[in-house]
Protein backbone atom coordinates (compact mmCIF):
# COMPACT_ATOMS: atom_id res chain seq x y z
CA UNK A 1 0.00 0.00 0.00
CA UNK A 2 2.70 2.23 0.98
CA UNK A 3 4.25 1.76 -2.92
CA UNK A 4 0.43 2.25 -4.29
CA UNK A 5 0.00 5.21 -2.35
CA UNK A 6 3.23 7.02 -3.76
CA UNK A 7 2.49 6.04 -6.90
CA UNK A 8 -1.03 7.65 -7.06
CA UNK A 9 0.63 11.30 -5.28
CA UNK A 10 3.26 11.00 -7.41
CA UNK A 11 1.01 10.57 -10.48
CA UNK A 12 -0.85 13.28 -9.16
CA UNK A 13 1.70 15.76 -8.72
CA UNK A 14 2.75 14.98 -12.09
CA UNK A 15 -0.94 15.99 -13.54
CA UNK A 16 -1.07 18.86 -11.03
CA UNK A 17 1.73 20.14 -13.00
CA UNK A 18 0.86 19.87 -16.51
CA UNK A 19 -2.65 21.21 -15.54
CA UNK A 20 -3.96 23.56 -18.33
CA UNK A 21 -6.66 24.47 -16.43
CA UNK A 22 -7.94 25.17 -12.75
CA UNK A 23 -10.43 21.87 -12.65
CA UNK A 24 -7.65 19.95 -14.23
CA UNK A 25 -5.20 21.59 -11.31
CA UNK A 26 -7.88 20.88 -8.56
CA UNK A 27 -8.54 17.05 -9.43
CA UNK A 28 -4.66 16.59 -9.63
CA UNK A 29 -4.65 17.78 -5.83
CA UNK A 30 -7.57 15.38 -4.70
CA UNK A 31 -5.25 12.37 -6.53
CA UNK A 32 -2.57 14.36 -4.56
CA UNK A 33 -4.55 13.57 -1.72
CA UNK A 34 -5.82 10.47 -1.69
CA UNK A 35 -2.20 8.87 -2.38
CA UNK A 36 -1.07 11.22 0.65
CA UNK A 37 -3.85 9.65 2.39
CA UNK A 38 -2.54 5.85 1.49
CA UNK A 39 0.83 6.19 2.26
CA UNK A 40 1.38 9.00 5.03
CA UNK A 41 0.03 6.70 8.07
CA UNK A 42 2.25 3.50 6.92
CA UNK A 43 5.51 5.95 7.57
CA UNK A 44 4.61 5.51 10.99
CA UNK A 45 4.12 1.77 10.80
CA UNK A 46 7.56 1.39 9.38
CA UNK A 47 9.49 3.88 11.25
CA UNK A 48 8.23 1.66 14.27
CA UNK A 49 9.03 -1.78 13.11
CA UNK A 50 12.26 -1.09 12.20
CA UNK A 51 13.78 1.17 15.01
CA UNK A 52 15.39 -0.30 17.78
CA UNK A 53 13.00 -0.29 20.88
CA UNK A 54 15.49 1.81 23.14
CA UNK A 55 15.03 4.91 19.87
CA UNK A 56 11.91 4.57 18.94
CA UNK A 57 10.57 7.05 21.08
CA UNK A 58 12.46 9.62 20.03
CA UNK A 59 12.05 8.46 16.47
CA UNK A 60 8.54 8.82 16.67
CA UNK A 61 8.54 11.75 18.49
CA UNK A 62 10.35 13.25 15.74
CA UNK A 63 8.26 12.24 13.32
CA UNK A 64 5.66 13.87 15.08
CA UNK A 65 7.36 17.02 15.85
CA UNK A 66 7.89 17.06 11.72
CA UNK A 67 4.63 16.29 10.69
CA UNK A 68 3.52 19.19 13.27
CA UNK A 69 5.76 21.87 11.55
CA UNK A 70 4.91 20.18 8.43
CA UNK A 71 1.00 21.30 8.86
CA UNK A 72 2.07 24.77 10.86
CA UNK A 73 4.47 26.27 8.00
CA UNK A 74 3.43 24.25 4.99
CA UNK A 75 0.74 27.11 4.36
CA UNK A 76 2.84 29.83 5.05
CA UNK A 77 5.64 28.75 2.85
CA UNK A 78 3.43 27.53 -0.12
CA UNK A 79 0.74 30.27 0.36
Amino acid sequence: MFTVGVAVFTAGSAAAALAPAMGVLLAARAVQGAGGALFTPLTLTMLAAVTPSERRGAVLGAWGGIGGLGAALGPLAGG
